[in-house]
C-alpha cells in the first residue's frame, strides 16, 4: 500500500509540473447545509487524486488554495499545505483513511459534522428505529425479485410436476393456475409494494405489514463492515442461515420482511397431504443497511438480502381426478432458488 501511494504522488507530482499556470479558487455563496469532506479541495463531492494533485501544486507555488478551502486543503492539520495532505488525500479516497466531513451553517461557517462509531451508530439506530415504530409515519417501497426457473432435480419432467403441481392447486380453487414458478414467487412475498404508513394515534393503532419498520436490536457482532460518508451510514452484516425474527437472528434484528422456515413449512402443510415438505432452508447473504442520520435522527433507510433457498418437497397426486396424473402417487421434488430484497423508506417523520 505505501509503494502504491508513493508511486500515485510521484505521478501526481510530475503530472503538477506540467503547467505553470497560476490558478485561484473561486468564491462562491455557499448554501446551507451542505457537507462537504476534508479533502475535498476542489470541492467536487469527494476527495481524489484530482484534490491531492491541486495539493502539490499549491505546495509548488502552482497554484493558490483559497482561504475559504483551507479547512479541506490542510489535512493534517498542521498548518502546511503539503505532500503529507497529498498522501492523507489519497488514503481518503482508497478508504485506508476515515473520512471527515463538516456543513456549513446558517453562521456562515463550516461546521464538524458529527461522526459516529459503529457501537454509537447501533446505539442511535436502535434507539431512533423503535421511536419511528412507536410514534412515526414513513413511505416504503419494498422489491422481492425471485429467479426464474427454479432449479429442479426430480424423477419425472418439470412439465409433468407443472400439471400435477396446477392440479393440486385448482383442488383447492378451482379459479387459481400456478406452476412451479409462480407457487414459488407467492410463497417468498415477490413483487412491488409501495405505500404510505401513517404514524398511529389512540384511535387508530397501525397494523403491522410486512415491509413496516420494526424497532431494531442490532449488535456489534452482527456487523462485518461500517462506514460514514457524510450523513449516510452504511453497515455490511453477517449472513445468517434460516434467519428467525423477534430479534434471534441478525437479519431478524435489522427487517421482519421474510418468512421463517418454521413459516414455510406451515405454508406447505396447509396444502393439505398433497405436498409435504422434508426440508427447506434458507441462507442469507449479501445483507447491507444504509441510515441516514440528520440532527440525531433517521431520515431514511435501505436495507437489501439475498436469500437462496434449498428445499426437498413429495407431491402426492394419488388423489387428484386426472388418472394419468394420479397413477404418479407421490413424486419426490428437490430444488433451489434465489431472491433478491431491497426496500427503501423515506419521508421518515416522528
Amino acid at each position: 500500500m505505501k509503494k502504491a501511494i508513493r508511486r500515485a504522488l510521484c505521478l501526481l507530482l510530475a503530472l503538477s509540473l506540467c503547467g505553470s499556470m497560476f490558478i485561484s479558487a473561486a468564491a462562491s455563496d455557499v448554501a446551507v447545509g451542505k457537507m462537504r469532506c476534508v479533502g475535498d479541495v476542489n470541492d467536487d463531492g469527494n476527495p481524489n487524486a484530482v484534490d491531492a494533485r491541486w495539493i502539490l501544486q499549491a505546495s509548488s507555488g502552482l497554484r493558490a488554495i483559497a482561504e475559504s478551502d483551507m479547512l479541506f486543503a490542510d489535512i493534517n492539520e498542521d498548518g502546511k499545505i503539503n505532500a503529507v495532505d497529498a498522501r492523507w488525500i489519497l488514503q481518503t479516497a482508497s478508504g485506508t483513511r476515515a473520512q471527515k466531513w463538516y456543513v456549513f451553517s446558517g453562521s456562515g461557517a463550516y461546521a464538524p459534522l458529527p461522526t459516529y462509531t459503529c457501537e454509537e451508530a447501533l446505539r442511535l439506530i436502535n434507539a431512533e428505529s423503535a421511536k419511528i415504530v412507536n410514534a412515526g409515519g414513513y413511505a416504503v417501497h419494498a422489491d422481492c425479485a425471485y429467479t426464474k426457473n427454479v432449479k429442479l432435480s426430480s424423477s419425472i419432467s418439470t412439465w409433468i410436476l407443472n400439471q400435477i403441481i396446477a392440479s393440486v392447486v385448482q383442488s383447492i380453487d378451482p379459479n387459481m393456475s400456478m406452476d412451479l414458478d409462480t407457487i414459488f414467487g407467492a410463497l417468498v412475498g415477490v413483487g412491488e409494494t409501495a405505500y404510505t404508513v401513517e404514524a398511529p394515534t389512540g384511535e387508530y393503532p397501525r397494523s403491522p405489514a410486512q415491509y413496516d419498520v420494526i424497532a431494531m436490536s442490532l449488535r456489534e457482532s452482527d456487523i462485518v463492515s461500517y462506514r460514514q460518508e457524510g450523513t449516510k451510514l452504511y453497515f455490511t452484516l453477517q449472513n445468517t442461515q434460516n434467519p428467525t425474527k423477534n430479534g434471534t437472528s441478525t437479519l431478524g434484528r435489522m427487517t421482519e420482511s421474510f418468512h421463517e422456515q418454521a413459516e414455510y413449512m406451515t405454508l406447505f402443510s396447509q396444502v393439505g397431504e398433497m405436498v409435504t415438505a422434508n426440508q427447506f432452508d434458507q441462507s442469507v447473504t449479501g445483507t447491507t443497511l444504509c441510515v441516514t442520520v440528520e440532527n440525531g435522527k433517521i431520515t431514511a433507510m435501505e436495507m437489501q438480502y439475498d436469500i437462496a433457498f434449498s428445499f426437498d418437497l413429495d407431491l402426492d397426486a394419488s388423489s387428484l381426478s386426472d388418472s394419468t396424473l394420479a397413477s404418479l402417487a407421490k413424486v419426490p421434488v428437490k430444488g433451489t432458488a434465489t431472491t433478491r430484497t431491497a426496500i427503501q423508506y423515506s419521508d421518515i417523520v416522528y
